[in-house]
């Protein structure tokens, strides 16, 4: 019996919304433009407002789905990007039974993933394309036969468990530094994992930046970073909003109001839902189809 709470349902079939994450962040900026629009991702030999010598620095706080996918579209725009996530690398790709949630990447989603080629590339093959998969349709009545036909769930999108999707734009990091030369107009992303943030305060020592501390989770080592932009993709817990709500004494000259970045939450028709899902296990059952006929099931049918 799985318990769907509003403040779990973060699809990342809108993976895009990344963006508002951008945006949010940039609020705390008094120079930097309010909104964020698309453009062409930067490449080695395109003209770009950041020369490797003069590079900003992006911090983003967390790295799950949404905080890699910031890193990746923020270093393609030239920033040096700053990844702090909390899980020590061990564990970064393994299997969380709390976190054991599909992803479906619509074409909203693919919006992101196409801007990166190898990054849709390991999508498509590591993931559950929705036209091989469907659902059936089970009577509250165990003693009558399931007869319903197989129905499609959604075309043209994809489905991807969370922990696998994660471990996927993991790879399109390193992958990422790998390709690009120190010369690069292409930003650079530089990780640490098994680290917590621990404040967020007007920098010190740099005019219009923003110092973030972290703390390592081994040896208590703690460090600061400053950046003129920092994303916080920490969760529903999320330290940077905590901070940022806290402190706002910090930040008073900076004109911006501590309610914008209050959690708002939404009513959905999933609240509260209650659904039983059984996966069933490939050619070891049989159900009978809209015509009659036994088929087997497969690992992709879903009760």
């Amino acid at each position: 019996m799985v318990q769907i709470r509003s403040k779990e349902m973060i699809l990342l079939h809108v993976l895009i919304l990344c963006l508002n994450e951008l945006s949010t962040a940039t609020g705390l900026l008094p120079n930097f433009p309010g909104n964020i629009r698309m453009k062409p991702l930067a490449s080695q030999s395109e003209n770009s407002a950041h020369t490797c010598n003069e590079r900003e620095r992006a911090i983003v706080v967390g790295g799950g789905p949404v905080g890699l996918s910031a890193a990746l579209m923020l270093a393609n725009r030239g920033y040096d990007v700053s990844l702090f996530e909390a899980s020590p690398a061990k564990e970064i790709r393994m299997f969380n039974p709390a976190l054991a949630y599909l992803y479906n990447i619509n074409e909203r989603g693919q919006v992101l993933t196409k801007m990166f080629p190898n990054i849709h590339k390991m999508l498509v093959e590591r993931s559950v394309a929705s036209i091989d998969t469907g659902y059936i349709v089970a009577p509250a009545d165990i003693k009558k036969e399931i007869q319903s036909p197989k129905l499609p769930i959604m075309r043209n999108s994809y489905w991807i468990p969370r922990h696998t999707l994660t471990a996927l734009l993991w790879d399109a990091v390193d992958e990422h530094n790998e390709s690009r030369d120190d010369n690069s107009l292409i930003g650079r992303i530089d990780y640490e994992q098994g680290v917590n943030c621990v404040s967020i305060y007007p920098s010190n020592e740099l005019e219009n930046h923003i110092s973030v501390v972290v703390k390592n989770k081994d040896n208590g080592e703690e460090k600061i970073i400053d950046g003129k932009l920092v994303v916080g993709a920490d969760g529903i817990k999320s330290k940077v909003r905590e901070c940022l709500q806290e402190q706002t004494g910090l930040f008073r000259s900076w004109h911006y109001k501590k309610n914008k970045f209050k959690i708002r939450k939404w009513v959905t028709p999933a609240t509260g839902l209650k659904l039983k899902v059984l996966q069933l296990p490939a050619n070891r059952y049989s159900i009978k189809d809209s015509n009659g006929k036994n088929i087997m099931t497969k690992n992709t049918d879903i009760v």
